[in-house]
């Protein structure tokens, strides 16, 4: 990761509550259980910081990584480099914000935490 992440204690004051919520968003099986959980902790807690995306965004690249069987993924706010561990056939049609490089290396290239869930949806073409 190349950026700090953390759900701060203005937020979630309880210790335990706190390390709940790490243990949900990082542990998620499904992009659909990330957006349940954001959804349910702003009606908790109210209006999370814009730190608490990044917290998300983090739990999404670990869910698409056990999913797709990535090998290293290197974490930027607004991109990801990712070795697949095997070559990857492209596309027919191509998949706007991925680059594929030779070796299974890609870039992921995306706006927001939404963007890059629905990038990682579509990415199943190339990992199917």
């Amino acid at each position: 990761m190349h950026f700090p992440y953390a759900i701060g204690e203005e937020y979630i004051a309880a210790t335990p509550e706190r390390i709940a919520a790490y243990r949900r968003i990082l542990e998620a099986r499904r992009s659909e259980e990330l957006e349940a959980l954001r959804s349910e902790l702003q009606d908790r807690y109210g209006q999370p910081p814009a730190g608490m995306e990044k917290i998300f965004y983090v739990g999404a690249v670990k869910l698409f990584a056990r999913l797709y069987g990535w090998v290293r993924a290197d974490v930027h706010p607004d991109r990801v480099l990712l070795d697949a561990g095997r070559e990857l056939e492209p596309p027919a049609r191509p998949l706007p914000g991925v680059q594929l490089f030779e070796g299974g290396n890609l870039e992921l290239e995306f706006h927001g935490l939404d963007d890059f869930l629905t990038l990682g949806k579509r990415l199943k073409r190339l990992f199917a």
